[in-house]
């Protein structure tokens, strides 16, 4: 996979001058996002935590020009190793175009780190009727993710806790009223703004099944008062 960015020959570096020097399989290799949580190497006996970047997956992502990679808790050991892991990560480029590192580091119950603040939740958070207290929770999480090279976070939940048939929400919802969730979920995402310039994305997640994430969508959009060119963060539906 030859390096992209150097087909540009002088152009301004923009998605759109990308785009117009790219294959339909260089294209394609930027839209996946993969995990590799457990992985055999051709000498091991049996599968294991992907926590030492093997040179197998270093040779995928350069031959296939994957750009995106998703890491979970099987992925993180320590502070170092997570640091040297994406280290090597980012390096397995060689399209020139800049991978992203997901996680889905919410907080409360959902956390893939084993390092850091434990941080209460978004239901823990709603509860205390102080949107500001979204912020430094979003904050946080952000200054740690960005501090050990993860750049796209899929937090906050957006949904809305109103359906009892729904355990997936939960204690990962601000709150049962989707005017709170809206507010809360922004003011979270306001944390990203101060970490622009450091290539962090925020993606809000909303999840299908859940009966008011289309209302929260709608009325997050509203909240912000942005159209999507301007708006710092993306929503992310699943």
């Amino acid at each position: 996979m030859k390096n992209i960015v150097k087909r540009l020959e002088g152009k301004e570096l923009t998605a759109e001058n990308l785009l117009s020097v790219m294959t339909l399989e260089e294209k394609l290799g930027q839209m996946f996002m993969l995990d590799f949580r457990r992985w055999k190497n051709r000498e091991d006996s049996a599968q294991s935590d992907h926590q030492n970047f093997s040179p197998e997956v270093k040779e995928l992502i350069g031959k296939y020009g994957l750009g995106n990679v998703i890491l979970f808790a099987e992925n993180f050991a320590d502070i170092n190793q997570i640091v040297k892991f994406n280290h090597e990560l980012k390096n397995s480029v060689v399209n020139g175009i800049p991978m992203l590192i997901g996680v889905d580091q919410e907080g409360g119950r959902v956390v893939r780190t084993n390092d850091g603040c434990s941080m209460p939740g978004n239901m823990g958070i709603g509860a205390t009727a102080d949107e500001e207290n979204a912020y430094t929770n979003g904050y946080i999480i952000g200054k740690e993710l960005k501090a050990v090279g993860i750049n796209c976070d899929f937090a906050p939940v957006l949904d809305v806790n109103n359906n009892p048939a729904n355990p997936s929400c939960n204690l990962r919802s601000f709150s049962s009223d989707h005017k709170y969730a809206a507010k809360y979920g922004v003011k979270m995402a306001e944390y990203s703004h101060e970490l622009t310039e450091a290539q962090y994305l925020l993606l809000g997640s909303i999840y299908y099944e859940c009966d008011s994430s289309k209302k929260a969508e709608s009325l997050l959009k509203k909240v912000t008062g942005k159209s999507d060119s301007q708006r710092k963060y993306t929503i992310f539906r699943q």
